[in-house]
């Protein structure tokens, strides 16, 4: 009787020490990263994890061992002290009703994005730091009060002709780093405000960019939990000299800022043209309508011949086909590049030092103008059907019947 009743207790103990993890825990603005979850509920049989800037969870089964969590292959130390949750002394979170920090530094999210998860496969991997890249955060998604789609800069609603001043921000402290943008869109936008967003970091020449397609919480006993993200790199061609177009008809038509002067790209390169139309959420390629295999198979005889590629898209598509076409197309050329590093280095792409990177990239050049949309190709191309420096084809010949 007395072991039965020992065990008894030692079960109601065990019982109580899991009860104490449940509930829902913030991040301790004081200890933690922007690139670490915002939040975590967690309850007997499941914890979830929030990102920091808006809802995108990650669920996973949970068991509780002693002061151990135990999830998706990982064994994580827990511990708490007062009202703070500590995970393997790196990661801390304050319980939600203790705690009055929380109203003073978190805000509810106020938009909602839905990433095009299922395009996995098309896009690398990355972790940013801000180390050595000055990083922009650009949200635009659904507003949580009425539902319409709005961008959001730091913690707050913002018009779209607000990013130029936002991206000036501390340029000249510290204008030897290439700034980067981060851009997390939902996959329904219009691509009429995508190339808004474009347009804008041209404006003020921040070419560079990051397409986020997915997130992936990550973890490691040296640095605690971590997001990784699943994104297409890319860089905004400058704005051409005189080039006075503006994708808001409704706004007057003043001419932007005085462009990064260059050469044409193309200016002597006598390739062929291959042109490959986003059209109501479907790619064409000589007017007939194409699947995505086709698409790839085109992209690679158009690689293999060594043409010019052009990507045009539509103003009613929406984000997530933007995303598939250039990914589908970044795709390509990163597998050729790959199987031409196998072939002459017996290494993947990614494995060659410079010197061989550098010999694999001009033997395969990534020529493709990618982020114009039919209006504005129309708006250069209307008087002598030239366009980065390449006589191009009017834009009647390009779209189907």
């Amino acid at each position: 009787m007395m072991k039965y009743f020992s065990s008894v207790i030692v079960l109601l103990s065990l019982l109580s020490c899991n009860k104490k993890y449940e509930g829902n825990w913030t991040s301790d603005y004081f200890k933690e990263t922007i690139e670490t979850p915002k939040s975590i509920v967690i309850n007997k049989d499941s914890i979830l994890f929030n990102y920091w800037a808006f809802n995108h969870y990650h669920k996973y089964p949970l068991k509780i061992q002693r002061d151990e969590l135990w999830f998706n292959g990982w064994r994580v130390k827990a511990e708490i002290l007062d009202d703070t949750l500590s995970l393997n002394n790196i990661n801390y979170y304050i319980k939600h009703e203790n705690d009055s920090i929380l109203k003073r530094w978190f805000g509810n999210p106020i938009v909602n994005i839905k990433l095009s998860e299922n395009l996995v496969g098309l896009y690398n991997k990355k972790i940013f730091s801000n180390e050595n890249l000055r990083i922009y955060y650009l949200f635009y998604g659904k507003r949580i009060d009425n539902n319409e789609f709005n961008l959001q800069l730091n913690d707050r609603y913002a018009d779209i002709n607000d990013i130029p001043e936002f991206l000036s921000i501390g340029h000249e402290k510290r204008h030897q780093n290439f700034p980067i943008s981060i851009l997390f869109i939902d996959e329904y936008t219009k691509l009429n405000d995508v190339e808004k967003l474009f347009r804008e970091h041209q404006k003020v020449n921040s070419l560079k960019i990051e397409l986020i397609n997915n997130i992936n919480l990550s973890y490691l006993d040296s640095l605690g939990f971590y997001y990784e993200y699943e994104s297409l790199s890319k860089k905004l061609p400058p704005i051409f000299e005189n080039d006075n177009y503006s994708p808001n008809k409704s706004s007057e038509q003043i001419s932007p800022p005085p462009p990064y002067l260059s050469p044409p790209l193309f200016e002597d390169d006598s390739s062929n043209i291959s042109y490959f139309i986003l059209k109501d959420n479907s790619f064409f390629h000589n007017k007939i309508r194409i699947d995505d295999s086709e698409f790839s198979l085109q992209v690679e005889k158009a690689i293999i011949d060594s043409n010019i590629i052009i990507s045009l898209f539509d103003l009613k598509s929406n984000y997530k086909s933007f995303l598939k076409m250039n990914g589908i197309i970044n795709g390509v050329y990163n597998k050729k590049r790959n199987d031409l590093a196998l072939k002459k280095f017996n290494k993947n792409f990614s494995e060659l030092d410079n010197e061989q990177g550098s010999e694999i990239i001009i033997e395969i050049m990534m020529k493709h103008i990618w982020s114009y949309s039919l209006p504005h190709y129309q708006h250069l191309t209307n008087k002598d059907n030239y366009f980065f420096g390449l006589k191009v084809k009017p834009i009647d010949s390009l779209l189907p019947d």
